[in-house]
Order: C-alpha cells, then sequence, then structure tokens
C-alpha cells in the first residue's frame, strides 16, 4: 500500500504544480512574472497597469511561465485609455520561446495600435525578430479607446480562430481563422507595452486565462489510474479482512 501511495501523492502534486495558470489579479499583486517588474502595478479595482518611464516614454513587458502545445484557448481583457498608434501599441504574447519578450523569440502574439484609424485585433507570427501578420479582426474596431475581451483557439492541426467583444464582455463574435502550425509548443506569456511619456501608464490587463500544457491532462489521467488502483486494492484487502473477521467468529462459536 505505501508503495502504491508514494506514487500517487508525487502525481497529485505534479498536477498541481503544473495546473493551468490563471490571473485575475485579485489578491493585489502579480507574482510568479518576470520582465520589468518595477513598471506595472496592480491597481486599486485589482487590474494590471503600466506604471512606465513618465519622462521618456520606453517599451515594458511582464511575462509568466505557462507552457502551452497543441490545442490550446488563451483568453483575457485589455483597456487601452488612448487611441493607439505605432507609438502607442500593445502585444499580448501567447506563447513565447523567451522570457524576454523583447528579445529575439519564436512565437505568437496579438497586436493592438499601430494602424490608426483602422486599428484592428491582428495576430502575428514572430520568428526571431521577424514579424508577420497571419490574421485580422475587424478593421478600425480598435481604433479609438478600445476594451476588449479577447479569446483566440488553436486546434492540434494549427487552425486558428479569434474571437473578440469589443465591449469587453464575454459576448465573443469570430473575426476570422487561419491555419498556421509553424509553432506548437510555447513556454511563455506575457504583455508587451511600447508607448510614449504621455501614455505611460494608460495601458490595463486583466482576466489572464492562458491554457494548460498538454502534459499537465496526462498527469491528471496519470493520477486518476493510480488513484483506482490503490482504491481496487484497497478494497481487496478491506474485503479480506473482513471475511478473516467472520472466519474467525465462526470458529470461536462452533463447539
Amino acid at each position: 500500500m505505501k508503495r502504491l501511495l508514494t506514487p500517487i501523492f508525487f502525481l497529485a502534486s505534479a498536477v498541481a504544480a503544473f495546473g493551468q495558470f490563471s490571473d485575475d489579479f485579485n489578491d493585489g499583486n502579480f507574482d510568479g512574472w518576470d520582465g520589468n517588474t518595477a513598471s506595472f502595478i496592480v491597481n486599486g479595482t485589482n487590474q494590471l497597469q503600466l506604471q512606465g518611464d513618465c519622462a521618456a516614454g520606453g517599451t515594458n513587458y511582464l511575462s509568466v511561465a505557462a507552457p502551452t502545445s497543441d490545442t490550446a484557448t488563451w483568453e483575457f481583457w485589455v483597456d487601452l485609455t488612448f487611441d493607439p498608434s505605432s507609438s502607442n501599441l500593445t502585444r499580448i504574447y501567447l506563447q513565447s520561446s523567451n522570457a524576454d519578450l523583447t528579445a529575439s523569440l519564436n512565437g505568437y502574439f496579438i497586436r493592438i495600435g499601430e494602424d490608426g484609424t483602422t486599428d484592428a485585433v491582428k495576430l502575428f507570427r514572430q520568428d526571431g525578430t521577424t514579424t508577420t501578420t497571419i490574421l485580422s479582426g475587424i478593421s478600425g474596431e480598435m481604433a479609438t479607446s478600445p476594451t476588449a475581451r479577447i479569446k483566440v483557439v488553436r486546434s492540434t492541426s494549427g487552425n486558428w480562430e479569434l474571437f473578440v467583444d469589443p465591449t469587453g464582455g464575454f459576448s465573443y463574435t469570430s473575426e476570422g481563422t487561419v491555419n498556421d502550425a509553424t509553432y506548437t509548443v510555447g513556454n511563455y506569456f506575457g504583455f508587451y507595452c511600447k508607448y510614449t511619456s504621455t501614455r505611460c501608464t494608460q495601458f490595463y490587463f486583466d482576466d489572464v486565462n492562458p491554457p494548460p500544457h498538454r502534459s499537465t491532462q496526462i498527469m491528471t489521467l496519470l493520477f486518476f489510474y493510480l488513484l483506482s488502483l490503490f482504491l481496487h486494492r484497497n478494497s481487496m484487502h478491506i474485503s479480506m479482512k473482513i471475511s478473516q473477521w467472520v472466519l474467525q467468529k465462526q470458529h470461536r462459536i462452533i463447539p
């Protein structure tokens, strides 16, 4: 029994450690995130907010370990209290091979900003330092102080679908599909903000829900398989003890 309990407890711990990451910042912090941590706060309404360089502007990011592969769904909320442009924009990295979102990396990100009056939610692939648009949402939808909730779904075969609620709610509308299976594995999720001095605090993020790694599903199945073995063997052991007790009682009452 002890030999079986050991792997069960180990797998239970592993499943908990590698379970799905999410963060609504209601705990008042962003523990576990790395990058330019001094340039972000959790504000009074429990949203992640940029607190950048208000003298010179710049580029700041936060990333968090969130391994992904195969089928995946990402969801998050974003609010920009200005009209985005090529000087003031955000990238939300769905999956990145590098924790440093300003460095060379392979992966995919959502971009809001750069196109002026035709701004849309766009999905990009990044190859090293080269970025390529692979899917565009509704033109102009993100042009004016956008608040949006965004969901991106990818299938095992590399089919991507973009869903957007431009009011920030949960009434998603599909804004397009595309197939791209260049990168099936990622290691990090994160937020990237490029801004001028006048927009240094006007980026807000919330309700982060990137997907679990496939290994989490595998470990969960293994955990329940071992648990079922344990319960089965334990029930047999109990049944044997009861049978032995009954036989002993019967033996004692026989004259």
